[in-house]
């Protein structure tokens, strides 16, 4: 939604930010060039002057930001924008996870004006000439307008909260396989290892190194334009419903979520767990679910209880059987 939803732009700083966007996946997309061509003949046409004549890049931006694109914006623009968008969410481009152990790659942005990011995966096809190419591929896109409380944080604190939203949206889909991280933040690293952050950003923090992150990486805001530009396309616009302004990234998934029931765990007998573990014997997914759901596990690292407590969610046992509870109704595993 955060690509299907984007709106037509109305000033030369929201183009830069589409292209910026589309620019990312050039590679994948054919024909870029040409078929871009409209929107960058507008922007070429403009004859703009260099950041540096507008007196640094705080002004130039405001510069981009005034000026309009009413007077120039053709039926040809509008067609363009639209086959980009289309192409951006086409089969063609993005495509589905692979849980093969694969890592996914999380790349992400955050500004006082919204968080953007990016899932990615490394995709291997064959040429016509029987050549392999590996090519990193999008599963998703995701945005988010920062709440009033958000615009305020400090540069790093903006980075962090993004990655932190990052995980929280593609969370389901990234647990329990490798994750590289990309990010244009110097200092979030250091953040992530501090041992010194405030009681809500250190929730942030161990919610993110659960994972199983195998890499950080700076990549220089020049080149992570993708997530540049989802983070900063709603700059200045009006907040709307719907656009995540209402709501600031939570520190556990509890409070995003609310609980809906308390649960009373009646502990089996242990007859009843040795049929349980006897049963799920050759499903070590479910053995892991049923150890997190006795507290099994506790000679276990804290990474690996609290990664196993997560799988475990929507889980209960109940009678000596273990059910797993979909959209309110239980099922037996």
């Amino acid at each position: 939604m955060a690509v299907a939803d984007w709106p037509v732009p109305a000033n030369l700083l929201e183009l830069m930010h589409f292209l910026g966007l589309t620019g990312y996946f050039r590679a994948l997309i054919k024909d870029y060039a040409c078929l871009v061509l409209p929107l960058t003949d507008l922007l070429r046409n403009l004859d703009l002057p260099p950041p540096s004549a507008k007196g640094g890049k705080r002004k130039y931006r405001q510069y981009l930001r005034e000026c309009s694109l009413d007077t120039f914006w053709e039926q040809r623009h509008t067609r363009t924008f639209l086959k980009l968008k289309q192409i951006l969410v086409s089969e063609l481009i993005l495509q589905a996870p692979k849980f093969d152990g694969t890592p996914f790659i999380i790349i992400s942005d955050g500004c006082k004006d919204g968080f953007g990011a990016v899932l990615a995966q490394r995709f291997t096809s064959q040429r016509p000439s029987g050549d392999a190419i590996t090519s990193i591929h999008p599963i998703g896109f995701a945005s988010k307008r920062t709440s009033p409380a958000e615009e305020h944080y400090q540069l790093y604190l903006l980075e962090f909260a993004a990655l932190k939203f990052t995980f929280d949206h593609f969370g389901s889909t990234v647990w329990g396989f490798p994750v590289e991280v990309e990010t244009d933040c110097t200092a979030l690293r250091d953040t992530l290892l501090s041992d010194k952050l405030p009681l809500v950003h250190a929730h942030w923090c161990e919610g993110i190194l659960a994972y199983q992150i195998i890499a950080v990486r700076h990549r220089p805001g020049a080149t992570n334009t993708a997530a540049d530009a989802l983070s900063r396309h709603m700059s200045g616009r009006p907040r709307t419903n719907g656009d995540g302004s209402a709501w600031s990234v939570s520190e556990d998934w509890e409070a995003s979520h609310g609980l809906v029931n308390d649960l009373l765990l009646i502990q089996p007998t242990d007859t009843a767990i040795a049929e349980l573990q006897e049963r799920f014997k050759q499903e070590p997914l479910f053995l892991e679910v049923i150890a997190a759901l006795l507290d099994l596990d506790s000679s276990k690292p804290k990474h690996e209880r609290r990664r196993a407590r997560h799988r475990a969610i929507g889980y209960m046992i109940e009678e000596g059987r273990l059910w797993h509870i979909a959209d309110g109704k239980s099922t037996r595993a």
